[in-house]
């Protein structure tokens, strides 16, 4: 008898235990439910936050080629136009020379044609 005595208050502990953990359970559930409701919230901020990261990484990567070009630009753009500066700096020194030259030749067929035609009205 004193066996059934211990098997029944066994019994009824083994009970208590069932439903308290039956009660913990549903509790951890709950709380499982409203985890996963952060975590997911969270894992979607995280997953917009890392597609921001790779975007702005990229339009860097395209600014920085970018800025690249227009450096090379620049620098090819310099030497041009200090060769084609020179170039016309060389073309204004050959017409000021031909122009000086010209206007000699014209000075001395002037001179010669007032030197021949002296004294003479221009008629024969």
């Amino acid at each position: 008898m004193r066996y059934l005595v211990y098997i029944a208050s066994a019994n009824i502990f083994l009970q208590l235990a069932q439903e308290s953990t039956i009660a913990i359970a549903e509790k951890c559930s709950k709380l499982e439910k409203k985890l996963n409701l952060h975590l997911g919230g969270y894992q979607q901020r995280a997953k917009a936050l890392r597609t921001k990261m790779g975007e702005a990484a990229e339009a860097l990567e395209k600014a920085t080629s970018a800025l690249g070009g227009f450096r090379t630009l620049s620098v090819s753009e310099e030497i041009a136009v200090k060769s084609r500066l020179e170039a016309l700096r060389e073309e204004v020194n050959y017409v000021s020379r031909r122009e000086r030259e010209a206007q000699e030749a014209y000075s001395r067929t002037k001179e010669e044609l007032d030197m021949l035609t002296d004294g003479v009205n221009g008629y024969h």
